[in-house]
């Protein structure tokens, strides 16, 4: 076709924002500006409008305007303008004064990293730091069920080509395939506890040692299981053997 589309568009996106933000006596850090997001629509009419030209090929809609032949038959090129705006509210913050705004608080020692807190509404001290825990346990085990993911995904890749090559008889494969799946979980399982509990070990001894211990002795069990079903196998063919031996024996006895 003919058509193309508009190399740029009359009207741009555009976020105006107050300088300073205050909040109290105090200016608003600019890392915290974007967490202003309880935003409302503004109501507008078109002789808000004070350009008279724009004016008149501006239709009116229920949240803003629409500048286009049509508002039922959009074409390509045709916009829609709408207004939203932050209204004052309160907020609490946790930082460290540094003049006439907040700064994040950093511990002497330089780890913890930095505590900046910022939530809509009127909220304790106490009641910040609570939330703040909340999400960043949330996080964490976030992190640590994305980590076995990997693991489980980066140990299946490195199984994979048994299952390519078990392929090679139909339905074999399929059968290798959950196995390999199965057994990649597993290791995933183990090796993502006794990473998590050795960290914890820095954090959270008590609670580090006891996940390290419990998942060792798992392991553990699993492993003196397997060895006693093995040893299990031996011994009921070492009697199968025995008994296939029996009546040789016997036969050579009564021919003496």
């Amino acid at each position: 076709t003919n058509h193309r589309n508009p190399s740029s568009m009359e009207f741009e996106s555009l976020q105006l924002n107050a300088n300073p933000i205050m909040i109290g006596s105090y200016e608003l850090p600019m890392r915290l500006e974007s967490k202003l997001t309880w935003g409302t629509p503004m109501t507008v009419t078109v002789d808000d409008i004070p350009d008279e030209s724009l004016r008149n090929r501006t239709k009116q809609t229920t949240d803003g305007f629409y500048f286009g032949n049509s508002i039922d038959n959009s074409q390509i090129g045709d916009q829609k303008i709408t207004f939203a705006q932050t209204p004052p509210s309160t907020i609490t913050v946790v930082g460290v004064q540094s003049g006439n705004t907040l700064s994040a608080f950093v511990a002497e020692n330089g780890e913890g990293g930095d505590v900046l807190l910022f939530r809509q509404g009127k909220y304790s001290a106490a009641e910040m730091y609570e939330e703040a825990e909340s999400q960043n346990a949330v996080l964490s085990w976030f992190i640590r069920f994305g980590g076995f993911l990997l693991m489980t995904s980066g140990l299946y890749l490195i199984f994979r080509p048994i299952e390519v090559f078990a392929d090679i008889v139909p339905c074999v494969g399929d059968i290798v395939g959950c196995g390999l799946i199965f057994m990649s979980v597993v290791i995933s399982a183990v090796l993502s506890s006794i990473t998590i509990s050795i960290a914890w070990l820095v954090a959270h001894p008590m609670i580090g040692g006891i996940v390290l211990l419990v998942t060792l002795a798992v392991v553990g069990c699993c492993a003196f299981g397997v060895k006693k079903l093995q040893q299990m196998r031996n011994g009921d063919d070492d009697g199968d053997n025995a008994s296939r031996s029996a009546p040789e024996t016997e036969k050579n006895v009564d021919d003496d």
